[in-house]
């Protein structure tokens, strides 16, 4: 090989192995910078996050500052509908691990009005999504803001963790409370999706680990918590199973403050107003029956009205301890209120500790006992209800607030046998079709 064959071969080779990928490259990196570039890949990123969600999803920037990582910043989720602010955060960053995702987000915040959204997204697609077309997903925040009107929570060291499983997904969340103690175990919120069992269900846990969580957190996904009060807090644990129709699980825990007048005076033709505490010792729901109740309510220093001692004297067994005023409009102050209580398929049960000197007082003033319960006090739990409604008010549960203490309070099983007249014979309409044996009861002929 002469000397210009070899001079030229290696001119060929630096524009091959050089020149080429230089130019490549730069011309690569100089297109990722044109605005077309950064406009596609943020509509990329956006159509993907509408998708998955189901949320109008709007990014303002999206970089890349290493191969694997993508930050995408003002990212922000709106109803697919009305176009409401779900969630935002400042920015998001995307990793791609082995098998899964991680994420990381700056200052998310949620609006109340959301959270809804947020828990049907959880459901139908996160949980109940085949497995095989998810992959795991790890997320993390440092402080989470949710908002509600003018007030604001903050949940810290959010880390939510995302496994899909053949059986079913399972979503887990841990967070703690800005008051809560740093060496204080964080609440725990699992998820799972059980899909193996007929029908489907999904198992909720809650375990606040000694912490007073907002009841005002889920009024969005549980309205009926709005009559505990907007300062009510729980603290304790419950499991609770959903099959798509009802509830079953236990609770137990602590509910304070919770506030009698919109327990109450606000739901019901009675008036019991204060602040009380409700320790539950074990609460037990069955195909969204209250099959068990068991706790203490106490209050200090509230007011209740004549007409609800009344219909406690007459519905449930109990004895007022002065005349009460004819006026409706009329108040009875007490200071202290304190009621043992059992509530199962059976009976309901009272026991008072209002005045630790006289045993079964459930009511009292600083004058003495106003209503007090008998020794082993046990009555219908239906007349529960009769007192909280007025008889002509009871007759159908009309009302949005009888059908719901219907829809929960236990009721007792019903023996057929001990109703049905023993010389009765059924009488059932059945078609007649010709070669069939003539029934011992004549049916009815259609003429």
């Amino acid at each position: 090989m002469t000397a210009s064959t070899r001079i030229l071969l290696c001119r060929l080779g630096c524009i091959v192995f050089c020149l080429v990928p230089t130019t490549l490259i730069g011309g690569w990196t100089c297109w990722r910078a044109t605005t077309g570039f950064a406009v596609g890949q943020r509509a990329d990123w956006e159509r993907a996050l509408t998708e998955r969600s189901g949320l109008i999803a709007e990014i303002g920037a999206v970089y890349y500052p290493s191969p694997a990582l993508a930050r995408l910043e003002n990212v922000k989720l709106l109803h697919g509908e009305t176009r409401q602010l779900v969630a935002a955060a400042a920015a998001v960053e995307v990793a791609a691990h082995e098998g899964g995702w991680q994420i990381e987000l700056w200052q998310l915040q949620i609006h109340s009005a959301g959270l809804g959204e947020l828990a049907r997204l959880c459901n139908d697609r996160l949980l109940r999504e085949p497995h095989r077309s998810q992959a795991s997903c790890q997320v993390v925040a440092r402080e989470l803001t949710i908002l509600r009107g003018q007030s604001a929570q903050s949940l810290l060291d959010v880390r939510l963790h995302f496994a899909p499983q053949p059986a079913g997904a399972e979503l887990t969340c841990a967070f703690r409370l800005p008051d809560a103690s740093p060496s204080a175990a964080p609440v725990r919120l699992a998820i799972a999706r059980n899909r193996q069992q007929t029908p489907p269900a999904t198992r909720w846990q809650l375990d606040t680990a000694g912490q007073s969580l907002p009841c005002e957190l889920f009024m969005e996904v549980l309205p009926e918590l709005s009559r505990l009060g907007a300062a009510c807090r729980f603290a304790g644990a419950f499991s609770m199973t959903n099959t798509g129709r009802q509830w079953s699980g236990e609770a137990v825990g602590r509910l304070v403050p919770l506030d009698l007048d919109a327990l109450v005076t606000e739901q019901f033709p009675h008036q019991l107003s204060g602040q009380a505490s409700l320790e539950i010792e074990r609460a037990v729901l069955d195909n969204g029956n209250l099959t068990v109740l068991q706790g203490t309510l106490r209050a200090a220093h509230g007011a209740t009205s004549p007409s609800l001692l009344a219909a406690a004297q007459q519905e449930l067994q109990l004895t007022a301890h002065r005349e009460l005023p004819g006026d409706v409009s009329a108040t009875i102050p007490f200071q202290q209120l304190a009621v043992r209580f059992r509530l199962d398929d059976r009976a309901l049960h009272l026991a008072g500790e209002a005045d630790p000197t006289q045993s079964g007082v459930l009511i009292a003033s600083a004058s003495g006992p106003i209503l007090s319960s008998p020794p082993e006090h046990k009555t219908a739990a239906v007349n529960l209800l009769r007192t909280l409604m007025p008889g002509s008010e009871f007759q159908v549960p009309a009302t949005r607030q009888t059908s719901a203490l219907v829809s929960l309070l236990p009721v007792p099983t019903v023996d057929p046998s001990a109703v049905r007249t023993a010389a009765h014979t059924p009488t059932r309409l059945t078609p007649s079709v010709p070669g069939q044996p003539t029934p011992a009861v004549r049916q009815p002929m259609m003429r």
